[in-house]
């Protein structure tokens, strides 16, 4: 009978695959009862752990930061200290002005008039940059909240 040396070798990225376990006895491809136990039991627990990190991910620190930006017509980048969950922008004026969450490339501005207040919810830290521009010769002055 002929088996991997390593088990562990089989893990890529904290994946199971037991289609790469291969044991020939007599001739045959077989697969002995352990082994198949522990590679399902290996591949449940790294899911489990998968899942316990995006709950884990969920679960907000409570810590709550505000900023002012003041918004021209080049476009300006406000990077945000830690990995924020949720965020609510106001719109103070006196001109509308774009946002874009965490990127820009090839994607529509959220347009904020004179006033208006802005939310996102990721529900998990995802939120890592603000881009901010208004329009030729406009300014805006922006009342940002993030929360970690």
């Amino acid at each position: 009978m002929t088996m991997p040396k390593e088990l562990s070798s089989l893990i890529k990225d904290g994946n199971f695959n037991p289609s790469q376990v291969e044991v020939v006895q007599d001739g045959k491809n077989v697969m002995r009862p352990d082994v198949m136990n522990f590679l399902m039991l290996a591949s449940i627990a790294s899911q489990a752990v998968k899942i316990r990190k995006y709950f884990d991910d969920r679960r907000t620190t409570g810590r709550v930061d505000n900023f002012v930006v003041q918004a021209t017509d080049q476009r300006q980048e406000l990077e945000i200290p830690y990995p924020g969950q949720s965020l609510a922008i106001i719109n103070d004026g006196p001109d509308q002005v774009d946002v874009w969450v965490n990127r820009f490339e090839g994607r529509e501005p959220h347009i904020m008039t004179l006033g208006e207040h802005y939310y996102v919810d990721f529900e998990t830290h995802a939120i890592h940059y603000i881009y901010s521009q208004c329009n030729p010769g406009e300014t805006a002055q922006l009342r940002i909240s993030i929360q970690e």
